[in-house]
């Protein structure tokens, strides 16, 4: 290659450079230490440097250097890493203030809904007893009817501005302490450090939100417990370093069976795993179930030359979210499945209906006998 031919290359490459660094000053994201200006003014002066050799920025006091090499090349690079960094931070931070704000406002909604609900019923037995009284009671009646309903009404509409007055100082309260509290909720972790899966915390918080969620929308949600079979004889006969090989297949086959963004999965504790799967019915579920074995399977059987040979099932208890519940009552249902899959035997689901047919069949058994 000539020197003129190796000079226009480096001039296409360096060209290239300075249209990426202009690009990227002109998209620039404001961060807590630099504004967008700051950065494309950065960006600018980091293009000239790179193309023409101008001073370093942050130096502009130094001479223009001239040949390529002599360009601050490293320290382009620790200044381009150094804001993606930063921006990447601020979006996430973003992000996960949105989500708060968003399920908050959920959880307000929810309240509402349940407290026009009760004040619906106490207007509508008002109202039937007036018309109770308007067919086939008596003057007097009807008139004491009419007053109770007007006396009934106008209580409603207090307790309601009262209500409206004290959610109001709520909400100003919940402001004044949201920064903090969105601080102290990143300092506390929500992730298992052996699995990189959602812990314990993370799971009651997101089973929360479902059901403020179900009561508003009503769409079919299902949650799935998953146990290791018989997981102290992996750790009594491999070690614990196997056990803990163990945990990370299952959290692997759980990322792997579930992929869609409405899936939540979890280890919830010990050699216990979650799945909250968003949209699915009873059906779905068992399917999606069976999908976990199989996955787990195909991990288990694809480990590589040379590993410790272990082997584990899994039974799991599959529970519909049913409106009305609460975080304990839906958990149990899927518990009470689980534990009826590991006492037929394990290596197999089993759904709450299942529970339900179990203990009726154990019922009429006790009566025949």
């Amino acid at each position: 290659m000539s020197e003129g031919d190796f000079r226009i290359q480096v001039g296409i490459v360096l060209d290239a450079l300075g249209s990426i660094l202009n690009l990227y000053g002109k998209h620039a994201i404001a961060t807590e230490t630099h504004s967008v200006e700051d950065v494309r003014k950065l960006m600018h002066q980091w293009m000239q440097h790179a193309t023409m050799g101008t001073p370093q920025p942050g130096n502009l006091a130094s001479q223009p250097v001239g040949g390529i090499l002599a360009r601050d090349w490293k320290g382009l690079v620790r200044q381009f890493g150094t804001l993606r960094r930063e921006e990447a931070a601020w979006v996430e931070r973003s992000s996960g203030d949105l989500k708060e704000g968003i399920w908050a406002f959920i959880g307000a909604l929810h309240k509402v809904v349940v407290s026009e609900q009760e004040e619906n019923r106490v207007v509508t037995e008002a109202f039937e007893r007036l018309r109770v009284a308007a067919e086939d009671g008596s003057a007097d009646q009807l008139k004491a009817e009419a007053v109770a309903i007007a006396g009934t009404l106008d209580t409603l509409v207090q307790a309601r501005r009262h209500r409206q007055q004290d959610q109001l100082s709520a909400l100003a309260a919940q402001l004044r302490n949201a920064t903090q509290e969105l601080e102290d909720a990143r300092r506390v972790s929500t992730l298992d450090p052996l699995t990189e899966l959602p812990n314990r915390k993370a799971f009651d918080d997101y089973v929360a939100r479902m059901i403020e969620l179900h009561a508003l929308l009503q769409q079919p949600t299902c949650l799935l417990l998953v146990d290791i079979d018989e997981f102290k004889s992996v750790n009594d006969t491999h070690g614990h370093a196997v056990g803990d090989e163990a945990l990370q297949t299952m959290a692997r086959s759980l990322s792997r069976a579930f992929l869609r963004k409405t899936d939540f999965v979890c280890r919830f504790a010990g050699d216990e795993f979650a799945a909250v799967l968003q949209e699915t019915t009873i059906e779905s579920g068992v399917l999606a179930a069976e999908r976990l074995r199989r996955t787990l399977r195909e991990l288990l059987d694809k480990r590589p030359e040379g590993s410790t040979p272990f082997e584990f099932s899994i039974s799991i208890g599959v529970a519909p979210l049913i409106l009305g519940d609460t975080n304990k009552s839906w958990f149990e249902r899927a518990d009470k499945s689980l534990y009826l899959a590991k006492a037929m035997g394990r290596d197999r689901v089993v759904t709450a209906a299942e529970v339900v047919a179990e203990i009726v069949g154990a019922g009429r058994a006790s009566g025949e006998d």
